[in-house]
Order: structure tokens, then C-alpha cells, then sequence
């Protein structure tokens, strides 16, 4: 389930440091074997990002059913009826969850944004990875069914349920 990885290692005699994860692109963006190997948790499973865990009931491949996944496989229990991304933070505080600003590994990313005509644009991502500058690396699903692996610089606009 988890992979322990300390902040220093050490390589024979040298000690290493963490290294941060940088990526470029957005959509269909994928981890290489050494930036996979400094997860905390196991990649995403074929299960997760194709089929439906038990008593999942958001829309099949949308950005909710997939993080609803995700905390299945991690065995982190979430609310199945939390409406939309921008209802989660509501729905995760009533059921006890705290929120906050600050990435941290294994939260949930919330990012509630206003569209050019004032409308209500929000996506739900799952933070995977924290680099040194605040930064973050999320596992998402941005289209149905597929996996999405993102940098999110750290200004960005999020609320975090810490799960």
C-alpha cells in the first residue's frame, strides 16, 4: 500500500537527496520509472482508472468517480454523494474532514474557478507528490477513463481536504 521514502537516502556512501518532480504538457502528461519510484503510494491500478470500486455512484470516468477510486485503493474513505468538485468541501467538512491551502500528499486538490462569463469551472485531482518549492505533482482524470499526471505550481487556487 505504502512505500516509505525519507526525505535523505543514502547510495552506498553518498547521500541523495529528494529529487522534485517537474513536467511538461498537460493532457496525457506520464511519470517516468524514477519520478514513479518517489511516490509515497502505488501508482494509480488498471482497477482505479478502468472500473468501478464498490459503492461508487459518481458519473463513470469523470474526475470525481476517479478520485472516488483512488481513495479506494488507498483505503481512505470518502462520501459517494458529494456532488461536484465545488460541493466536496461542504460535504468533506460535514463528515469531519479538515481543509486547508497547503498541498500535502494524499489530500484531495479542489480547484473552484470562475470562467471568463462568470461561471462556475471546477476540477478534483489527487495529490500524489509535494516538491521542495510547494509545488505539487496530482494524479487526475480530465477525460473519462483516462489518467492524467499534472504539475501544479504553487500559487495555484485550491482548497485541500486532507483525508
Amino acid at each position: 500500500m505504502y512505500k516509505t521514502l525519507p526525505i535523505r537516502y543514502y547510495n552506498g556512501d553518498e547521500k541523495v537527496d529528494k529529487k522534485d518532480i517537474v513536467l511538461t504538457g498537460f493532457y496525457n502528461a506520464r511519470l517516468n520509472s524514477q519520478q514513479e519510484a518517489q511516490l509515497i503510494y502505488n501508482l494509480p491500478s488498471e482497477q482505479t482508472i478502468k472500473m468501478s470500486s464498490e459503492g461508487n455512484d459518481y458519473t463513470e470516468g469523470e474526475p470525481a468517480w476517479y478520485i472516488y477510486n483512488r481513495c479506494t485503493q488507498l483505503d481512505k474513505i470518502i462520501g459517494s454523494h458529494w456532488g461536484t468538485a465545488s460541493e466536496w468541501t461542504e460535504k468533506a467538512q460535514q463528515e469531519g474532514y479538515s481543509l486547508g491551502n497547503a498541498a500535502k500528499v494524499g489530500a484531495v486538490a479542489c480547484f473552484l474557478t470562475d470562467d471568463a462569463d462568470g461561471n462556475k469551472k471546477d476540477h478534483l485531482a489527487f495529490v500524489e507528490y509535494l516538491n521542495s518549492d510547494g509545488s505539487f505533482i496530482v494524479s487526475e482524470m480530465p477525460s473519462p477513463k483516462i489518467l492524467n499526471w499534472r504539475y501544479i505550481n504553487p500559487q495555484a487556487q485550491a482548497v485541500f481536504i486532507y483525508l
